[in-house]
């Protein structure tokens, strides 16, 4: 990725630099010209006619090519952040945020930060170098002052670091405050729930408008030091040039030309208090794009490995510890026959997900081993793991296209009659293939979104299914379809449910209880031996009624 980065700027750098030298080189002429106005400034203004077209066509050369590059690094890092964010082995709250903030910033920066920031370096000493050549004293002043300048920039950017990062958690706050917030209208209004929301939210707005504040009441004295800096520096210019003409060391046509100088020298710098802040907030930005992409991530292979013999799933003895102390599953064993439906079962927090996640190798146990058809998992490739199981969590959403585009993924090989098919078997209408399901599927409700990622999961044609919670948003008919669905699915079918109508199809049962498995067995040999599942279903039964 770095190369990809650098491959894409050099040439946009390259640009931009010889830009700011002719700007400066072109200044100098002007200086040179209104210098020797008494004589013959033909020669002058002859270079200064050349040198301007030339600069205008490298600026705009440089312009195309900063846009391109901006282009060019933000799909260099979203191919990053597309291999890492799935193999990531913790979740990263920061990533839906990223490519609004941090990746948006990122790609501005050829475009809009880059060119300024250049100048803003190169042209005062391009300036400062041909001033050395009429004048060396003034040459030595401005530099002096240029470092002073510097010198208060870097002094303010230590000062208000801390402002700055409490800004930047108050945006991310209000980013996933404001997503939350639209993407649950409909729960809320229904739940009566709004007003607490809108407070909730209203109470991030007031963080952040407090933290901006705090921000500009601190920045200001250093934006105003700054000012008064380039100001002095000013003052100083003209007191040495009314000097030097006095002392009759320079004509009036000479200071005329220092003056030139010193006006296009100070243009740039007084930008750079501008770009200071927002350099330090695109170092923010890539500061999280690179914690991100750093995140350990699961070792996967790029090659092939020797391929499953058949599609069981087995566990060998594993454990998971809990990130800060504990364990989340301990000494998991089993077995899962290939064209076998295993329910997993248990209380809340009993670790049904987590060892789901382990046979899905979204993770990697603290010990013991997963087997696909008697292959390690860690040994299969990325190629290999994702066409050798279909995966389908709580949180599963859907994409902003149509139906069709979300059920198929872009497949040819997937036809209207198996869609329909599979969707009148999930009790979904027959004519919403080519509409679009909106913002994160809001055109359905939150059972028809979960049926139609269901659906999604089944025509991936996987032979391993794993499947957390298929009924959990579901009324008790429909959650029966889908039960009787799964039930008669070909394939190997690991379920995590809460639903003892669910668990009861099931060839086998396991029941975890604070992340151990207490029990496994067929669901009537389970329901005979009494035990949790046995509770769990006379409870649910004696709910139903």
């Amino acid at each position: 990725m770095k190369f990809e980065m650098a491959k894409a700027l050099a040439p946009a750098l390259l640009l931009m630099a010889l830009a700011a030298v002719l700007d400066g080189v072109c200044a100098l002429l002007l200086a040179a010209a209104v210098a020797n106005w008494q004589q013959n400034p033909g020669h002058w203004l002859g270079l200064l006619a050349l040198a301007t077209p030339l600069l205008l066509a490298v600026q705009y050369a440089a312009a195309t090519r900063g846009f391109f590059a901006g282009g060019a690094v933000m799909s260099a890092l979203l191919r990053a952040l597309f291999r890492r964010l799935p193999r990531a082995l913790s979740p990263q709250e920061q990533a839906p945020g990223l490519l609004a903030g941090a990746i948006g910033q990122t790609m501005s920066a050829p475009a809009h930060l880059l060119a300024p920031l250049v100048g803003a370096i190169v042209t005062p000493l391009v300036l400062i170098a041909g001033l050395a050549c009429l004048s060396p004293g003034a040459a030595l002043m401005l530099l002096a002052a240029c470092a002073l300048l510097v010198l208060v920039l870097r002094g303010s950017a230590v000062r208000l670091h801390r402002r700055e990062r409490e800004l930047g958690e108050a945006n991310q706050s209000i980013e996933g405050a404001l997503m939350q917030f639209a993407r649950h209208q409909a729960l809320l209004r229904f739940g009566y729930g709004q007003a607490a929301a809108a407070e909730a939210l209203t109470q991030r707005l007031d963080d952040h408008h407090r933290a901006h504040a705090a921000l500009l009441r601190q920045s200001l004295p250093y934006h105003l030091l700054f000012s008064a800096g380039l100001q002095l520096t000013l003052l100083a210019a003209l007191w040495f040039g009314a000097h030097e003409v006095l002392a009759q060391r320079l004509n009036a046509a000479q200071w005329l030309g220092l003056m030139i100088v010193l006006a296009r020298l100070l243009e740039p710098l007084l930008q750079l208090s501008h770009l200071d802040q927002a350099l330090r907030q695109l170092k923010s930005a890539w500061a999280q794009l690179r914690q991100t992409l750093a995140s350990p991530a699961l070792p996967l292979s790029e090659r092939d490995g020797a391929a499953p013999q058949d599609d069981g799933i087995a566990l060998e003895t594993l454990s998971l510890a809990a990130a800060h102390g504990g364990w989340r599953l301990r000494e998991i064993g089993g077995t899962c026959a290939a064209g076998e439906m295993l329910a997993i079962v248990g209380p809340s927090g009993a670790g049904k997900s987590s060892l789901l996640s382990l046979m899905a190798r979204t993770e990697d146990p603290t010990a013991g081993r997963v087997f696909y058809g008697g292959r390690d998992v860690r040994a299969l490739s990325a190629r290999q793991l994702a066409s050798g199981r279909g995966v389908m969590w709580q949180d599963n959403r859907l994409l902003r296209g149509s139906v069709r585009w979300n059920l198929t993924q872009g497949r040819t090989d997937i036809g209207d009659e198996r869609l329909l098919a599979l969707l009148a078997a999930l009790d979904l209408p027959l004519d919403v293939l080519e509409e679009e399901v909106g913002s994160d599927g809001d055109r359905f409700s939150g059972g028809q979104k979960q049926r139609l990622c269901l659906a999604r999961t089944l025509l991936q044609g996987a032979p391993r299914l794993l499947l957390d919670e298929p009924g959990a948003s579901l009324d008790r008919r429909n959650a029966e379809r889908v039960a009787a669905l799964l039930a008669g699915w070909p394939g190997t079918r690991v379920v995590v449910t809460h639903d003892p109508a669910l668990a009861c199809r099931a060839d086998r049962v396991w029941v975890l209880e604070g992340g151990r498995l207490t029990a496994a067995g067929s669901p009537d040999a389970l329901r005979e031996a009494g035990g949790w599942f046995a509770r769990f279903c006379q409870a649910k039964m004696t709910g139903d009624r």
